[in-house]
């Protein structure tokens, strides 16, 4: 069965594929591959002039899809009908065999105990017990924390080492005047201990470590932890300012290469988020570098390249597949970009089972 499901999987991620090698980008960056997104790709498509060329083919492949997903349901369905009834027979089964085993006194005696006191109710009488008990600590320790003078000498061990701690009310006057207390001499090792001065820590000779400025790497980790708040903070200012709209600024800067039928501001958080997340990756944020004076003439976004073309999705191609000197780089970022794509749809079709 699982063999099957996957078989429909990969029938509709082929599926998917065609249908999206005769759309445009933005339509396999912003939608979902999945049934549900047809309705809103649809809308969109329709008000573009190249929709009749392709509405006989978007149909067949759109109700081959549809179908594929509806049968795919219908078996994971009756995958999970199955293992439901095989789970409650062998249930049934089991409880009728052992039924069979229990006489009548075996229930008497069970009347007779439910008015007793649990013993999972009564807690341990003692610290030894509480600490034997701990899970997570091996039988050898167990066993000699159930020793009765271990628990004397964790005791002495605590009043002699660990002095007590003042309550919080408990107010502690010091004359300014009196000369500092002596450390109490405690029974220590003489070989690592020493009443003496021995003056100030010097590690000069030592080997260096962390070769980084000490300060300056304390500012790095301190913006790295703040950095999501003031980014939040920010937003929301924005957010404000824009009449609680999320306004995308990436969007903007786009200006005349962004795809038709984009929304450049949403009232919902997670929808802008998801916006920035999936749209505005490195390869797709490359059409920045294309815009010239002219808006209708698009230059290669690398400083080493002078090929220009009449639409984006040309200086795309020819970033791919022409003579672009830094074609290599460009190869890097779109495969980046579709690896990390599929990886997410992955996922999140994975959360979905």
């Amino acid at each position: 069965n699982d063999e099957l499901l996957k078989t429909f999987d990969k029938s509709i991620e082929e599926a998917w594929k065609k249908l999206h090698s005769i759309l445009p980008r933005w339509v396999y960056i912003q939608y979902e591959s999945n049934a549900k997104a047809f309705k809103g790709i649809e809308a969109r498509i329709k008000k573009c002039d190249w929709y009749d060329d392709i509405k006989d083919q978007f149909e067949e492949m759109k109700k081959s899809i549809t179908e594929l997903c509806n049968l795919r349901t219908e078996v994971a369905r009756q995958v999970v009908r199955r293992a439901r009834r095989r789970s409650s027979y062998e249930l049934q089964t089991e409880f009728h065999e052992k039924k069979a085993e229990h006489l009548i006194e075996d229930y008497q005696e069970v009347e007779e105990n439910l008015p007793r006191e649990s013993a999972a109710t009564r807690l341990p009488s003692s610290p030894e017990d509480i600490l034997s008990n701990l899970p997570f600590l091996s039988p050898e320790i167990q066993k000699e924390l159930q020793r009765p003078d271990m628990m004397e000498f964790l005791a002495e061990h605590v009043k002699k080492h660990f002095p007590p701690i003042p309550e919080e009310d408990e107010i502690i006057l010091q004359d300014e005047d009196a000369a500092p207390p002596e450390e109490p001499k405690l029974d220590r090792d003489p070989e690592v201990y020493q009443e003496e001065d021995i003056g100030p820590f010097d590690d000069s000779a030592e080997m260096p470590v962390f070769n980084v400025d000490r300060m300056r790497a304390r500012l790095i980790f301190f913006v790295r932890l703040v950095n999501p708040v003031y980014g939040y903070r920010e937003l929301d200012a924005k957010f404000k300012e824009n009449g609680e709209w999320y306004v995308c600024g990436r969007c903007l800067l786009w200006k005349h290469t962004k795809p038709p039928g984009i929304q450049v501001k949403s009232k919902i958080y997670t929808n802008f988020m998801r916006h920035l997340y999936e749209m505005h990756t490195p390869w797709e944020d490359l059409r920045i570098q294309m815009i010239t004076s002219n808006p209708k003439e698009f230059k290669c976004p690398s400083n080493l390249c002078t090929y220009m073309a009449d639409s984006v999705d040309a200086i795309f191609d020819h970033c791919l597949e022409g003579e672009c000197p830094e074609k290599e780089l460009f190869l890097r970022i779109h495969r980046a970009c579709i690896k990390k794509r599929k990886r997410d749809d992955e996922a999140e079709r994975a959360a979905r089972k």
